[in-house]
């Protein structure tokens, strides 16, 4: 599990008796769950409906990118392909970035991003029935 301890979660107290690798283990699986609901609906979610739903402050994209990372070396691809800015309705320059780190082609950005979330709906419908 990478270090997602700069995320706070409304709530958390010091002395609540949970360490900060067991909030941030809690704190990725919450969000896990949330964008595999988006991922196997094909639908997306934006930064602030994260932070809102979620009740979390803070900067999202260190955990958003551990997520993706851990997501895809388990060979269920970027799942943060479904995070998207209000104002654009796509992702933000750091997930084209994250992706062609990961081996995507991007020589159509448009294409890679729906290819990418195409292969997320047919990865968490399939694992979603299976619970």
């Amino acid at each position: 599990m990478r270090d997602v301890s700069d995320l706070h979660t409304a709530g958390d107290e010091p002395g609540d008796g949970r360490g900060d690798g067991e909030r941030a283990h809690e704190a990725m699986e919450v969000l896990r769950a949330l964008l595999s609901e988006h991922a196997a609906e094909h639908t997306t979610v934006t930064y602030a409906t994260i932070r809102s739903r979620l009740g979390w402050a803070g900067d999202l994209v260190p955990v958003l990118r551990a997520l993706a990372e851990t997501e895809d070396e388990a060979g269920r691809g970027l799942l943060t392909a479904v995070v998207v800015r209000a104002d654009t309705g796509r992702p933000g320059a750091g997930w084209f970035r994250l992706a062609s780190e990961r081996g995507r082609a991007l020589d159509d950005p448009e294409a890679c991003w729906q290819t990418e979330r195409d292969r997320l709906a047919d990865v968490w419908i399939a694992r979603l029935r299976e619970a």
